[in-house]
């Protein structure tokens, strides 16, 4: 995983103030596991039915935040303004790569047999997806105050 980040705050006279902060975020992650998918009668004994599956993904994103944020006295009034947007945007993509069903006895002397997955089969039709990702909001914000 890596990211960077930036945020900037800055002061534009007395009451007004403009924030903008951004990240940029590139994730990749291998998970292996090794799952038990309900057993299967064998000579009418139960052995389970194991699978091992590789799930590899990786994620791509960018965020970012601006925001104005201001005071505003007017007359008896005072206005607490904040005016802004919020856009991400990015990727995101898995597969799933399995080898098996094996079976194993869960009462031998063997219930965890030592293998080694072959994904090869799997590797030749992976289930795969890949998302893509966009957002963008814009907010206005007036927070009134009456003084008399």
């Amino acid at each position: 995983q890596s990211s960077i980040s930036s945020i900037i705050d800055y002061r534009l006279g007395r009451h007004w103030r403009f924030h903008s902060g951004m990240r940029y975020m590139d994730v990749d992650s291998d998970l292996t596991r090794s799952t038990v998918y309900g057993y299967q009668l064998v000579q009418g004994q139960p052995r389970l039915r194991n699978t091992y599956e590789l799930a590899p993904s990786s994620s791509h994103t960018f965020s970012t935040a601006q925001y104005l944020h201001g005071v505003l006295p007017l007359g008896a009034t005072r206005h607490v303004l904040l005016l802004g947007i919020d856009h991400a945007s990015g990727s995101l993509g898995n597969a799933l790569y399995s080898d098996g069903p094996y079976l194993t006895d869960p009462y031998g002397k063997d219930y965890r047999p030592t293998r080694t997955p072959d994904f090869t089969a799997s590797h030749a039709a992976p289930w795969t997806d890949h998302q893509q990702l966009e957002r963008t909001g814009f907010y206005l914000q007036d927070q009134l105050a009456y003084h008399r």
